[in-house]
């Protein structure tokens, strides 16, 4: 079957030079036509052509691919539009992405002096261990921050006494920690 459709192809060829020849119009704008038959939206009836229903006599047959050229034409440009309306979109994006990434590459810039490069593994994992005590200590704190009225005066005492150790053992350890920033021993 194929085969015989290949042999069709130099005679349809020839027919849309012939057809154009006596339309007088190029061979390429016949393709409006033939798309409009293909798609049941023009059919050839009694030797007379009709497209979405309306008679159109052989004489308009020109005019009627003239229009369906335009048709076409104003199509491809909505399209154009529709294209170029979506890459200004995306070259937004784009533009909007690498402001982003330029200015978290500024704040990571930023943090590089705060990396502990300069601290061993072991201090690393002390100070991981400090804090997560510390988060522990808050969570066991703050589950008796609202339920002062259902505790004894001793429990009170000593909750306050921790209190005011963790408080005397921070500020300590906050003076050291600045004193060997500032180079102020």
């Amino acid at each position: 079957m194929d085969e015989n459709l290949e042999d069709l192809s130099p005679v349809q060829d020839d027919f849309l030079a012939d057809f154009a020849n006596l339309m007088g119009d190029d061979s390429y704008k016949i393709k409006y036509l033939s798309a409009d038959i293909a798609a049941d939206s023009a059919v050839i009836k009694d030797n007379e052509l009709y497209y979405q229903g309306k008679h159109i006599p052989m004489s308009e047959i020109p005019a009627y691919i003239a229009m369906r050229e335009e048709q076409h034409k104003d199509q491809l440009a909505a399209q154009k539009k529709e294209a170029d309306k979506h890459a200004k979109g995306l070259e937004g994006q784009l533009k909007e992405s690498a402001s982003e990434k330029k200015a978290l590459l500024g704040r990571v810039k930023e943090l590089e002096p705060f990396e502990p490069k300069d601290l061993d593994k072991a201090a690393i994992d002390t100070f991981d261990a400090v804090d997560n005590h510390l988060r522990l200590a808050d969570n066991i704190l703050r589950a008796f921050a609202f339920k002062t009225d259902d505790l004894s005066d001793d429990a009170v005492a000593r909750i306050n006494s921790i209190l005011n150790r963790m408080k005397d053992r921070v500020e300590m350890f906050d003076q050291n920690w600045t004193a060997q920033l500032t180079g102020d021993e």
